[in-house]
């Protein structure tokens, strides 16, 4: 059986040892609960497995163990292209280690030790904007930190007092919305989705960085266990938009998604965004993460929502002679594909 400790009597000492192991479902949730953090569900075990399947990479799940007793966990999603190996570089947020704040130096090394044993040339991991770490708690990792941002909600407040933090401007939308026959309605398929992240990514450059097959049928996401909040804007029978958002017991987030580039100009994305909002507050989740803030006009998108920026670290290694070894690859697909 595995040995569970109360974390609190753990933190205020450095453990003599710390090490990763390989671990099953049942093991990996006890970990979570013995971290003593905010889980997310970008740390639910079957939530991960079905991710790993539509990122092309190999979930390996990961259990922190202090002096023999487990204490958190860590996802470990790995990509190995030919020789190149990376984990956890992902189109997702927060795939790092949940573990009380006094181990997170000592497991990161543990996770660069493991790194180097398995040959990864790069690797990145995240932390929960509800974790309250700085670079000053993560020098000596060995890593870049960098720091990002994200709008979080008290959504145990209710939606009475919710609505009044809302903008003026944020307000006259959802009225303007709710006029011109904007409904909200659960999602049947994956396409205005799909859509609307490829336009989204493919604005910016950057790969959407899913697999052939993403999203699949909300069926598929509710057998994980993991709340499920998948909804399409719809005006006259013509899907505007759609909005993903996933929820654990304990904090909300609006994963992906928005409005297709053909209908920007209306409304809609504030009305999706608020029937997440709602939803997360009727189901009694204390808090919604808005998740990310890439530039200002999302920055300020978000704003009219209320709530408030919270910071949180994003760590990334990668070993020397990667990039040597990326451009070597692209050289040898040149001459194969000269023939």
């Amino acid at each position: 059986m595995v040995q569970l400790s109360p974390v609190r009597e753990r933190v205020g000492a450095q453990p003599a040892t710390v090490t990763v192991e390989v671990a099953g479902a049942e093991r990996w949730a006890a970990a979570v609960h013995a971290s003593g953090q905010r889980s997310t569900p970008f740390h639910d075990h079957d939530w991960l497995v079905l991710t790993a399947g539509l990122t092309g990479t190999q979930f390996t799940p990961l259990v922190v163990v202090a002096d023999g007793v487990d204490v958190g966990v860590v996802p470990w999603l790995e990509r190995r292209r030919g020789p190149v190996a990376t984990v956890n570089a992902l189109p997702f947020p927060y795939a790092g280690p949940l573990v009380p704040p006094a181990l997170t130096l000592p497991t990161l090394h543990a996770l660069r030790r493991r790194a180097r044993r398995s040959g990864v040339l790069r690797y990145e991991f995240g932390f929960s904007p509800t974790a309250d770490l700085g670079p000053a708690d993560l020098a000596g990792s060995g890593m870049d930190v960098r720091i990002d941002g994200t709008f979080l909600l008290d959504t145990s407040q209710g939606v009475e007092a919710l609505t009044a933090a809302l903008s003026s401007s944020c307000r006259r939308s959802l009225r303007k919305d709710e006029k011109d026959g904007v409904l909200v309605q659960e999602a049947t398929d994956g396409r205005t989705l799909d859509a609307v992240l490829q336009a989204a990514f493919g604005s910016r450059g950057l790969e959407l960085g899913y697999a052939d097959g993403f999203p699949v049928s909300p069926a598929e996401w509710a057998a994980t266990g993991v709340a499920v909040h998948w909804m399409v804007a719809v005006k006259d029978g013509v899907e505007l938009g759609s909005l993903f958002t996933v929820a654990s017991a304990e904090m909300a987030h609006v994963w992906v998604g928005g409005v297709l580039p053909e209908h920007r100009t209306s409304r809609a994305n504030v009305t999706l965004y608020w029937d997440a909002i709602r939803w997360a507050s009727e189901r009694g989740v204390p808090t919604i993460d808005l998740v990310g803030i890439p530039d200002e006009g999302i920055r300020r998108f978000k704003t009219q929502f209320g709530g408030s920026v919270h910071e949180y670290p994003r760590l990334s290694a990668t070993a020397p002679g990667l990039d040597g070894t990326r451009a070597l690859l692209g050289r040898l697909r040149g001459v194969l594909a000269r023939g």
